[in-house]
């Protein structure tokens, strides 16, 4: 049986209280609970204060980006004390939030991410987040296909290769989970977890890791493409993290939101 891990004060016997900027390869962190991040006009002038309110903007704590929404009606709800008493942003499958000309996933080895979501909507597949370069050309994107109720993954690390994905696992309407993707360019492979443990989905043949000219800019969504439902916050790495990050990042994750993080190896 997997190890359970839960996050205290110190985590993991890590010497003191862990944050996600306690690993330096951090590159976005969203928290759909934190109202000191998020406002009602893009510009962050009006901050979001209470149940129900539109959220047009959303500051990144990892550094100085800010997602936005310019169009008032596809922009997500901030809802309160929706998962283990903490606020939420809520989309009905047509809102989203972005930023472009960014610095993320540039001359990387490898990446993490790991969202703490839920959904609700059937019959089509759904973004929880994506880092692309424009439109088209995803690089890393989480996803739930929603019609046969699985997760997955998706990417390439240049625009000139195809586009890879992996995905499997099950999930329930409304059922919180942390979703979890690991990818080494360098080795190739991928990982998707679905609130850690054993990986529910891999490949050995994901990506090649590419060159030093990657300088191009990127754009970053999350709620976009179809999803129908709750996000708690994305964190995401600029490396393929090691097992003991994983399961620190993956045991603090769930100590927020309630749920928990079987310990990967």
């Amino acid at each position: 049986m997997a190890k359970l891990l839960r996050a205290g004060s110190q985590l993991l016997g890590g010497g003191g209280a862990f944050s996600p900027k306690s690993i330096a390869s951090l590159q976005l962190w969203l928290d759909c609970n934190d109202l000191t991040t998020l406002f009602q006009d893009t510009a962050g002038a009006t901050p979001v204060t209470a149940d129900g309110q539109s959220v047009a903007r959303i500051n990144d704590k990892a550094a100085s980006a800010a997602l936005i929404q310019s169009t008032a009606g596809a922009r997500p709800i901030y809802k309160a004390s929706i998962q283990n008493g903490r606020g939420v942003l809520r989309t009905d499958g047509n809102d989203s939030l972005s930023v472009s000309n960014i610095s993320l996933l540039r001359n990387v080895a490898g990446a993490t991410v790991f969202a703490a979501v839920s959904g609700t909507k059937p019959g089509t597949a759904a973004n929880v987040m994506q880092v692309a370069n424009g439109a088209a050309t995803q690089r890393l994107a989480l996803w739930r296909e929603e019609t046969a109720g699985s997760l997955g993954v998706r990417g390439r690390r240049l625009d000139a290769d195809a586009s890879q994905e992996v995905h499997g696992g099950t999930f329930t309407a409304g059922e919180w989970m942390i979703h979890a993707a690991w990818v080494d360019y360098t080795a190739t492979s991928i990982r998707l977890y679905k609130n850690g443990g054993t990986a529910i989905a891999s490949s050995a043949a994901f990506q090649t890791a590419g060159n030093t000219s990657d300088t191009i800019s990127l754009t970053t969504s999350i709620l976009g493409g179809n999803l129908n439902g709750d996000l708690g916050g994305i964190l995401l790495f600029g490396v393929a993290l090691t097992v003991a990050q994983m399961n620190q990042v993956g045991a603090w994750m769930a100590a927020r939101w309630g749920l928990t993080w079987s310990a990967v190896s």
